[in-house]
């Protein structure tokens, strides 16, 4: 895993003052963008679990041999975020970088939503559970099937 998708590395950074020295001192911003750049941040603490939720949806399926919901999928992700793109900068309230972020966070939840409903898809019309690759949701699940 490398320093980019560290989640724990970022909160450490967001939630104190090292945020501070890192965008000031370290960085260089000027005391306007510090605000932005701490907004951002904490935006981006939730893509490392986003990514790791898309990858294991894409996995099962391409595991099952039905990779048309991760084509779906990329473009579902691709609308949603056009979407939100073009009405966040119609509104014109939000800095570019915050609405980049928030259309690509709820670009990438729908997109998960669609490879989970996908996955689902393809267990049932086999109609038996994948012996190898369990649903994340389901797992530590006590219920038998």
């Amino acid at each position: 895993m490398d320093h980019h998708q560290r989640p724990s590395g970022r909160l450490l950074v967001a939630a104190t003052p090292l945020a501070l020295l890192w965008f000031q001192d370290i960085s260089g911003l000027t005391t306007d963008l510090i605000p932005l750049a701490k907004t951002s941040l904490w935006i981006g603490v939730l893509f490392p679990a986003l990514t790791v939720f898309v990858h294991w949806y894409q996995g099962i399926l391409m595991n099952r041999h039905r990779t048309r919901g991760v084509t779906e999928a990329t473009g579902i992700l691709m609308g949603v975020v056009s979407i939100v793109l073009f009405f966040g900068v119609a509104w014109g309230q939000v800095s570019g970088l915050i609405l980049w972020l928030v259309a690509i966070g709820i670009g990438a939840t729908v997109q998960i939503f669609w490879l989970m409903y996908c996955c689902h898809r393809t267990r049932t019309s086999a109609n038996a559970p994948d012996p190898v690759l369990p649903d994340p949701l389901e797992m530590g699940s006590t219920t038998g099937e």
